[in-house]
């Protein structure tokens, strides 16, 4: 679900809009959309000097950013955004924290609930991190098949002390947890017990 609104000083919502994007989108996708949508109606009715953008996701800011991988969407919001800045208009997209009782966030969910009552809309579309999410949650299901399977076949080459330890405790993931610190630390450690993969810096 997508959703804008817009308020005035005295915080009564002035309009709102919304679209129901289907479910083979992710969240951060949902927002960029929602953020191109506000830039793009702000380009059309420019009677302004200062756009402010909250949003609830820190994950879309980030896909805006320069650095971040480009699609469509993203682009497209960029483009708009550059038009406004070309007509001298600031414009700002902030973070703001959801479940806090601030009326334009509580708003905005409050329309997007009603907005998957809304059929469809053609603007709907599958995203490249919805087809990522898919494709992981997949390979993770065929490692554990595959896992089990060689379990059935004596555990060849599995080793039988590494299944005595890890019998009835195994949890499968894509990054290691094995130790009590941050990922990035275990990452590190694991790189240098087995001399796999190179370490960017040295201490």
């Amino acid at each position: 679900m997508c959703k804008i609104g817009y308020r005035n000083d005295q915080f009564r919502l002035q309009k709102a809009v919304k679209w129901n994007l289907g479910s083979e989108i992710e969240v951060a996708d949902v927002e960029v959309f929602a953020i191109s949508k506000a830039l793009f109606i702000g380009l059309q009715k420019p009677d302004f000097d200062e756009l402010y953008i909250f949003v609830d996701s820190q994950a879309a800011i980030k896909k805006l950013q320069k650095n971040y991988i480009q699609t469509e969407k993203i682009e497209k919001a960029r483009k708009v955004a550059e038009a406004l800045q070309k007509l001298g208009k600031k414009v700002v997209i902030r973070w703001t924290p959801s479940h806090c009782n601030i009326f334009g966030n509580e708003m905005a969910d409050l329309f997007a609930k009603r907005g998957l009552e809304m059929k469809k809309s053609y603007e709907a579309y599958t995203s490249l991190s919805y087809i990522r999410h898919k494709m992981r949650k997949e390979d993770q299901i065929n490692w554990e098949k595959d896992w089990y399977q060689a379990q059935q076949h004596q555990g060849k080459g599995l080793g039988k002390l590494y299944q005595k330890i890890t019998q009835d405790s195994m949890r499968f993931g894509r990054k290691p947890n094995i130790l009590k610190m941050p990922r990035k630390t275990q990452s590190a450690y694991i790189q240098l017990k087995t001399g796999i993969r190179y370490m960017k810096t040295y201490s």
